[in-house]
């Protein structure tokens, strides 16, 4: 893992659209904790299940993941959602009071200007 990663509950790769967090809370361990990296794994796995099953159907919200990113030292852990149009990502930063969204193809961070 270099800057940070997604899991998707699909299993798929993504290599466009966009990325929103905020889905629950965040949490982070050092980079060196395996046994805190496996835990919070898990949890985030748990919590990202948790919204697919909710929906009633196994199939209907693939585009749930556990999203990872690396900032001084530490991994940060959040269940998001990925959305096709930009709009639809920057309608859900905002409604989740989210700093920012990540444009896969562009492989960089779109920070919110309010």
């Amino acid at each position: 893992m270099d800057s940070g990663y997604t899991l998707w509950n699909d299993e798929s790769t993504k290599y466009k659209g966009f990325v929103v967090g905020g889905m629950t809370h965040e949490s982070e361990c050092e980079i060196d904790d395996g046994l805190g990296f496996r835990t919070l794994f898990d949890e985030y796995l748990s919590m990202a299940n948790t919204f697919r099953q909710n929906s009633g159907d196994k199939h209907a919200n693939p585009s749930v993941g556990i999203g990872t990113w690396v900032d001084e030292g530490k991994i940060y852990f959040d269940v998001v959602k990925f959305y096709e149009h930009e709009q639809d990502a920057i309608n859900m930063a905002k409604a989740l009071s989210e700093k920012a969204y990540f444009d896969i193809f562009e492989n960089k961070s779109v920070y919110l200007n309010d």
